[in-house]
């Protein structure tokens, strides 16, 4: 059970960094289309893919939080074995599903749930690259 649990706790790592930059890859085009529209020009294909992606990556993310709690849990019989990341990952998630949440009352003209959007989408990358940091610290 042991080497099992090592297994899973490389996994949900490796899972968890793909996903970190499936978000970084979401907030380009994010960014992109930001852009565009900034300038006055849109390309609806980019806009379709970005929203295509976006229940994909809230999904992946929380998939990602809920596997490292599971595994904890059966691992160590507790939740908070590893404060610091339990805090940020909890962060993490909610960060995701507030982004999820707003970018489903985005309207077209509407852009003040669009730098909510942006924003919370920038902590979200934030919050990633601080958890992966501190989950490398804790597999070596």
């Amino acid at each position: 059970m042991r080497q099992l649990i090592g297994y899973l706790r490389l996994l949900h790592g490796a899972f968890n960094i793909g996903a970190m930059f499936f978000s970084l890859y979401q907030g380009w085009t994010g960014l992109r289309i930001r852009r565009e529209r900034d300038i006055g020009v849109m390309t609806p294909s980019l806009i379709k893919k970005h929203r295509t992606a976006g229940p994909v990556l809230a999904l992946s993310g929380l998939f990602g939080f809920i596997s490292g709690t599971v595994i904890v849990l059966v691992h160590f019989g507790t939740l908070v074995k590893y404060p610091p990341h339990l805090a940020v990952g909890t962060a993490l998630a909610l960060c995701i599903i507030a982004t999820y949440s707003i970018s489903r009352k985005i309207r077209t003209r509407l852009p003040d749930g669009r730098t909510l959007h942006f924003a919370l989408g920038i902590g979200t990358l934030i919050l990633y690259a601080v958890q992966v940091f501190l989950g490398l610290g804790l597999l070596f």
